[in-house]
């Protein structure tokens, strides 16, 4: 009897299950009680009926105490055996607290939310969540924290916080009531196949003339061709799908392309050149006259044999260490950012004494002897690099997308031109190698029946001049006829015989008309525009301001004044002060408030316009909506080209295979990614 005893006291027992952390047994020890819900559970053989109770009425709970032991089925863990103890009265102990602190269903999802919307705004792959190093992150962080798979992330995850913040989007979208637009075109090289995406942001002004930049969609554009008509039809959809009204538009940016300028004109929408791309094609011009081009020629061979030599690269850093000098990058060019072009031309300028001494001393510097820069030619460099400096801070200056910008542009077209004529620069003297030859290709007489091309050629000079070429007097023309013929076109330009205009004519009557009532609302730049301009805008924000007030509702704070019914004995006799109680028309109204606006004093160009109109939009009410509508137009398309640099990052060569829908998404989210909600 005590062999037979103490062989069962040796015999192993199962282990006490983590699960009876949640249960106490009841005092006939059949039943369990349970320390959530303090619901009674039969609990004889197994814990089976436990978990039951835990999967159905705590699950949250359920979930944790699997997840202490991932990979063991409730079976197993029941199976596990361990030897008896020696001492009965251990056998009744058993752990209060888990190894790992338990986390509920509300915290788990908030931790997801957060690991989801870091993935998503930092543009990386789904796949990081399965990372061994990310994952080991994540439980330094919360030990217990079960990451989501790609999948879940994928399919689950993602796309709810991608309609999170487009309802965020959208919730801002109802604040304003008029909106300006920015499109482009983009073409992703690293995808296979290789795939064109057309992207639309928008900026508007809310009631409180808070700033608002959204990018509504980069999607992949799936039409046969860039007609200006299938990328009209791209933006209606866009505009389509997120509510806004056509008629909301007021004025769209892009660069110079005449698809997109006239897809503009088909949605009857104000195009406003982009202004970098615009003074993009005046420096280029510049930079493609004979003199200039050799050097720039010159500047690019010279990085070339720096970039590609480590020896050339070691050596020039080193002479330059020599020297105190901090070595400066020699970046390549590119022909749609003209500064591209003086930051290389820069470089090469400030360095030219060391990259001589590195080419003199290469074993294969013979061959760009002939690309050093020759003393004039130095020269010629620095009086270019200081008459594009201050071209180069207004284009970064109105490169922004927050703030206003398109006011300041006709207020800029006589400052630039004056800056230029004030700089100060020692030019070389002109000698027969500092002498342009201007040519002019002698043109064929048109046929009589191409009466088109008779006007276009007409008064052609037929001519060959030569002249000594000034930096300064070159650099101006070049870049102010760029401006003037997309911003302020002449008054005396060349009409056709039957004197209609062209249609770049056309469109930049168009959008001076635009820019100047944009000015006329900027209290900064409104006493900057020319006369002319001046009356015109005038005239053009009276009439909307009347279009505006018949037009409002009560909510919008404009509504007309009304005269007071009259009652009784007033009503037969009429009112000894009668005159005195006429109400004054809606257009006197207007002229008042327009008058008192042109009799405030104008704001200095540092101050702040937004909050100007945020304080005056209760004594200026009507010209308040036309600020919104005017002030949120972009100079520059600069918007869309940021859009295009971080689909770069995430259509990258290791990612090639994207579906457009899945970039499109990517995409959305990163660059919105000041929208995507923060998890509470």
């Amino acid at each position: 009897m005590e062999e037979s005893e103490k062989s069962r006291r040796n015999r192993p027992r199962k282990k006490r299950s983590l699960l009876w952390q949640c249960f106490e047994k009841d005092e006939d020890g059949q039943k369990a009680i349970c320390n959530i819900c303090k619901e009674i559970v039969q609990a004889r053989s197994s814990t089976s009926s436990l978990w039951a109770h835990m999967k159905a009425a705590h699950p949250v709970e359920e979930y944790n105490l699997r997840s202490v032991a991932p990979g063991c089925s409730q079976r197993q863990e029941e199976d596990e055996i361990e030897p008896l103890p020696t001492e009965p009265e251990i056998l009744i102990t058993a752990p209060t607290k888990p190894s790992v602190p338990l986390i509920d269903l509300r915290t788990q999802e908030r931790l997801t939310k957060h690991v989801t919307r870091y993935i998503v705004t930092s543009g990386l792959p789904y796949s990081t969540v399965e990372n061994d190093n990310f994952q080991i992150m994540l439980k330094g962080f919360r030990p217990n924290y079960q990451p989501p798979g790609r999948h879940a992330l994928t399919n689950t995850h993602a796309p709810k916080i991608l309609e999170e913040t487009k309802g965020v989007i959208k919730n801002l979208l109802k604040q304003g009531t008029s909106y300006n637009i920015t499109a482009d075109g983009w073409t992703a090289t690293e995808a296979m196949p290789k795939k064109e995406f057309v992207t639309v942001t928008i900026h508007f002004l809310t009631k409180n003339f808070q700033f608002i930049s959204a990018c509504l969609d980069c999607g992949e554009f799936v039409a046969d061709s860039h007609t200006a008509e299938n990328i009209a039809d791209f933006i209606t959809e866009v505009l389509d799908q997120w509510q806004i009204p056509l008629n909301a538009i007021s004025a769209g940016s892009s660069d110079n392309g005449s698809n997109v300028a006239k897809a503009m004109e088909l949605l009857h929408i104000n195009f406003i050149p982009c202004f970098g791309h615009t003074s993009n094609v005046g420096v280029n011009k510049f930079f493609a006259h004979p003199i200039i081009k050799e050097i720039l020629t010159k500047c690019l061979r010279l990085r070339f044999f720096v970039s590609t030599s480590t020896k050339a690269e070691l050596a020039l850093a080193s002479s330059l260490k020599e020297a105190g000098m901090a070595m400066l990058t020699l970046p390549s060019v590119c022909d749609t950012r003209w500064w591209s072009k003086t930051r290389l031309l820069r470089g090469v300028v400030k360095q030219h004494e060391h990259i001589v001494k590195v080419v003199h001393g290469h074993d294969k510097g013979a061959k760009y002897l002939n690309d050093l820069l020759t003393p004039k030619e130095i020269i010629v460099s620095e009086c270019v690099l200081k008459m594009l400096q201050p071209l180069e801070e207004i284009s970064e200056h109105l490169a922004g997308q927050n703030y206003v910008t398109a006011s300041a542009i006709l207020s800029l077209l006589p400052r630039i031109r004056k800056l230029l004529q004030k700089i100060e620069i020692n030019e070389p003297n002109n000698e027969s190698s500092m002498v342009a030859q201007e040519q002019v290709v002698e043109v064929e007489e048109p046929m009589e029946t191409n009466p088109s091309a008779v006007d276009e050629y007409e008064e052609s000079p037929e001519i060959t001049t030569e002249k000594p070429f000034s930096i300064k007097e070159h650099l101006i023309e070049c870049i102010m006829s760029a401006l003037e013929a997309r911003y302020d076109p002449p008054a005396d330009m060349k009409k056709k015989k039957d004197g209609s205009l062209t249609v770049a004519e056309k469109r930049g009557l168009k959008t001076r008309n635009f820019l100047a009532k944009c000015a006329f609302m900027d209290p900064r730049f409104r006493g900057r525009l020319r006369e002319d301009l001046l009356e015109d805008a005038r005239y053009a924000i009276l009439g909307e301001m009347l279009m505006l007030e018949n037009s409002a509702t009560p909510e919008e704070g404009i509504e007309p004044k009304r005269k007071k019914n009259k009652k009784g004995f007033s009503k037969i006799f009429g009112s000894d002060d009668e005159e005195e109680e006429e109400m004054p028309s809606s257009e006197e109204l207007a002229r008042a408030e327009l008058h008192r606006y042109e009799s405030m004093q104008k704001l200095h160009t540092d101050e702040d316009v937004l909050k100007f109109w945020a304080e005056k939009r209760t004594t200026l009410p009507r010209l308040a909506k036309l600020a919104e509508k005017y002030l949120a137009a972009q100079a520059t398309s600069v918007s869309s080209e940021r859009v295009f640099s971080c689909g770069g990052n995430i259509l990258s060569e290791d990612r090639s295979v994207l579906t457009g829908s899945h970039a499109r998404d990517l995409i959305f989210l990163a660059i919105n990614k000041r929208f995507v909600p923060v998890p509470q």
